[in-house]
């Protein structure tokens, strides 16, 4: 056996044992960052796109989106790439208002509009 702890050396044995810990902590949450990082910037490919998109559509309809200029896009030469951090913000940006929030909207619309 090697090192045998007595009782009073536990605190500095916890100690650094907390600090070990610490650090094993901040490495794996750095390492998790930068996965993260790299994926946020990811080019994808058309049929990645429709794997990753909600709703799994089919390759015409994001042609459709591409023509209509309705998808953030990049061509490279003949090939499209979708940027991941575009299309998730594209998709955060795109949501559909409930019936409260267009009540609303049209209330204070009228409102501020109704003096002039």
């Amino acid at each position: 056996m090697q090192d045998e702890l007595k009782f009073e050396d536990l605190p500095r044995a916890i100690s650094e044992m907390r600090a070990e810990l610490n650090y094993i902590v901040k490495f794996v949450k750095k390492q998790d960052d930068s996965e993260k990082a790299k994926d946020e910037e990811r080019w994808l490919s058309i049929e990645e796109l429709c794997d990753y998109m909600p709703g799994k559509p089919k390759r015409a309809t994001v042609y459709g989106w591409v023509h209509r200029r309705a998808i953030p896009y990049k061509k490279f030469g003949k090939r499209l790439s979708f940027l991941k951090s575009q299309i998730d913000s594209h998709l955060q940006s795109h949501s559909y208002q409930t019936v409260d929030d267009i009540k609303e909207n049209a209330s204070s619309y009228f409102n501020k509009n109704k003096n002039r």
